[in-house]
């Protein structure tokens, strides 16, 4: 089945062996990126930090959100709780959507294009890395924590399968990556793709998502302004950085 995709064709003459060597093994970068993940869930609990310092800090960034008229978030929720159905498709979306749409973009550039391949890895590993001093620094508790939110997955029972566990960090909602890892894998995927129909709905999971973390009490919108910002930092750095080897996967961010 022809999937309309461009492969980037030969490799850097200035790539190292070694460099493709490792790369290319499958098994290593499974081990490679399982590790990081498992790094990364374990600093998150490590870093988190105290309620007080939370909701402290929570006020502030809804008191910014108000300075600049952006507080919606609560009147999107009230609009769609007014629907169970809705409510269920987005609970489905939070809870079921994000790890698979990183997963995929991740081994679909691995056997299509080695070079995005490991920008999206890269990026994903440094804004990771900025996530964890953020948390730490700057704990912020989630809407569904506040008087006037609703937590729609507990509520219908999903809370089990998503943060509410022992390898979560319940005030790690600054920056939120639900919606800026998913966005940096559409970004990355995406110019693969010849058809523009195909290439656009590299954006999908990211779009869905930005609705699902609000609709679910799980994120403010500054929130998810903010893991924008670190994926456009990690991706600008990780471009240039590997720029000798990976030159054709560097594009700008946003792209125009």
């Amino acid at each position: 089945m022809a999937l309309s995709l461009h492969r980037s064709g030969a490799r850097s003459a200035r790539r190292p062996r070694l460099f493709d060597r490792l790369v290319d093994n499958g098994p290593a970068q499974i081990a490679l990126v399982g590790f990081a993940l498992v790094c990364y869930l374990g600093l998150r609990i490590v870093v988190e930090g105290s309620a007080d310092r939370a909701f402290a800090n929570t006020e502030q960034l809804l008191a910014l959100e108000r300075a600049l008229g952006i507080d919606w978030e609560r009147s999107i929720q009230q609009w769609v709780l007014d629907d169970p159905g809705w409510v269920s498709f987005w609970n489905g979306v939070y809870t079921y959507l994000y790890w698979p749409s990183l997963g995929l973009a991740l081994v679909l550039l691995w056997f299509v294009e080695r070079s995005r391949y490991v920008v999206l890895r890269n990026a994903l590993f440094l804004s990771a890395a900025i996530g964890i001093v953020i948390f730490a620094l700057f704990p912020v508790a989630p809407p569904r924590f506040l008087p006037g939110y609703v937590d729609t997955l507990a509520r219908d029972g999903m809370r089990a399968f998503t943060s509410d566990s022992p390898w979560a960090n319940v005030y790690a909602a600054v920056p939120s990556f639900h919606v800026a890892w998913p966005a940096l894998a559409g970004h990355v995927v995406s110019p693969v793709f010849r058809n523009p129909v195909l290439a656009a709905l590299c954006y999908v999971p990211a779009m869905l998502i930005a609705g699902a973390v609000i609709v679910t009490g799980n994120h403010f919108l500054l929130d998810v302004v903010a893991g924008l910002v670190v994926v456009a930092v990690a991706h600008r750095a990780m471009g240039r950085a590997l720029q000798p080897m990976v030159a054709p996967a560097v594009a700008p961010w946003p792209r125009a």
